[in-house]
């Protein structure tokens, strides 16, 4: 199965943007769950399904 992650590109500062690969390998690295406690479909995440990043 495959799972779409949307991540924002956030700003640092005054025209200074974070590239959104960046966000999300920093919040992986730091166990940040990526998915909301809300999601219905959270409890079908299994060992093996691949996320898209747009």
């Amino acid at each position: 199965m495959f799972w779409l992650m949307v991540v924002e590109d956030p700003r640092a500062g005054p025209r200074q943007n974070i590239p959104a690969m960046q966000v999300l390998e920093n919040r992986v690295r730091h166990g940040f769950w990526l998915i909301s406690a809300k999601n219905p479909y959270r409890k079908r995440i299994t060992p093996g399904d691949a996320g898209l990043l747009m």
